[in-house]
C-alpha cells in the first residue's frame, strides 16, 4: 500500500536538491524516492536487490558500481544520480560514517553548483562489523567528526535526516 503518491512528492521536492548517503539500506531509500517522483509504486523484490546497475527508472550511475569493480569490500564506490526539470536526487554509497571518501563528498557538495536542501543519511552495520576490534569506539568517534564537519558544511537551510539502525 503506497501512502504518498507521485504527484504529491514531486510538489514536495520540488527544486530540491536531495542527498542520500549511505549502505544498501540507503540505496533502496534512493530507488524508491527516484521511483515515486515517477510513478505510483514502490519497488519491486528484484529492483531492491539489484545494485550497481548502470540505469534504473532514469537514474544514471556516476561512478563505481559496474563502471568498478563489483565487490563488497570496504571501498566498494556507487554514486547514483537522478535529475528531472525540477528535481535532483543523488545517492552515494558508504562503508563508514566519516572517512577521507566522505570528506570528498562533501567538499563536492560544498563546492558544487547546487547546495543540498535536504540529505537523507545513515551508517552503522559496516562501521561496526567490518572495522576490527576497535570499531565500535572508531565508531563512535566516527559519528562526533561526521557531525562537526556538517555543521560547518551544509548550509543552515538543509534539513539532515539521520535514519537510526536497528539496536
Amino acid at each position: 500500500m503506497i501512502l504518498l503518491r507521485a504527484s504529491e512528492v514531486r510538489q514536495l521536492l520540488h527544486n530540491k536538491f536531495v542527498v542520500i548517503l549511505g549502505d544498501s539500506v540507503h540505496r533502496a531509500v534512493y530507488k524508491d524516492l527516484v521511483l515515486l517522483l515517477q510513478k505510483d509504486r514502490l519497488l519491486t523484490p528484484g529492483q531492491l536487490r539489484a545494485r550497481g546497475e548502470l540505469n534504473f527508472e532514469q537514474d544514471e550511475l556516476v561512478d563505481g558500481g559496474q563502471r568498478g569493480h563489483m565487490h563488497n569490500g570496504l571501498n566498494y564506490r556507487e554514486v547514483r544520480e537522478f535529475r528531472s526539470d525540477h528535481h535532483l536526487v543523488r545517492f552515494y554509497f558508504l562503508t563508514r560514517v566519516y572517512s577521507d571518501y566522505l570528506q570528498t563528498i562533501l567538499k563536492e557538495l560544498q563546492s558544487g553548483e547546487h547546495a543540498p536542501d535536504l540529505v537523507i543519511m545513515n551508517s552503522c552495520l559496516w562501521d561496526i562489523s567490518r572495522y576490527g576490534p576497535n570499531s565500535w569506539r572508531s565508531y563512535l568517534e566516527n559519528l562526533e567528526n561526521l557531525f562537526q564537519c556538517l555543521g560547518q558544511v551544509l548550509p543552515e537551510s538543509c534539513l539532515l535526516v539521520w535514519n537510526t539502525a536497528m539496536p
